[in-house]
């Protein structure tokens, strides 16, 4: 039935148990999987970290970076303990944008999504970006709470 599912990853336990749901579905319909994490901008306070030097911005950069690479390596290993290979993909920018972007690219015909009621920072998929997601996707859509 699917044959490429996608799944939107970001570290909200959400998303985990959706990452959970989706190499499931990749397992029974021996589909392949792809993750996408897309990392947000830094916060508006960061601007303030340059007045502590040019490189202070840079570090929180290479940190974020760090910690989504680690997240995409958990996904691959969780992936792999049920016999499932993933190709992840780590970007910047909107989310919807970018998850449309990988809907597009790769002919994806199932997104999986982790459904929260977070709206603050940690929560980049709150209800607004999962109901913009499910209504502007050209694909089917798994809302999994």
């Amino acid at each position: 039935m699917y044959n490429h599912i996608l799944i939107g990853l970001n570290q909200s336990a959400a998303a985990h148990r959706a990452l959970q749901r989706a190499i499931r579905l990749a397992a029974t319909f021996n589909a392949t999987l792809t993750a996408v994490a897309v990392m947000p901008a830094l916060p508006l306070y960061a601007a303030y970290a340059t007045g502590l030097g040019p490189e202070a911005g840079q570090i929180m950069e290479a940190d974020q970076h760090a910690s989504y690479a680690e997240l995409l390596e958990k996904a691959r290993k969780e992936a792999r303990q049920h016999g499932i290979e993933i190709k992840t993909v780590l970007s910047n920018g909107s989310v919807t944008v970018s998850l449309f972007e990988a809907v597009r690219m790769n002919h994806i015909d199932l997104l999986v999504l982790g459904i929260h009621p977070d709206h603050g920072l940690p929560g980049w998929l709150s209800s607004s970006t999962s109901h913009e997601l499910a209504e502007g996707a050209t694909c089917d859509v798994l809302g999994v709470h």
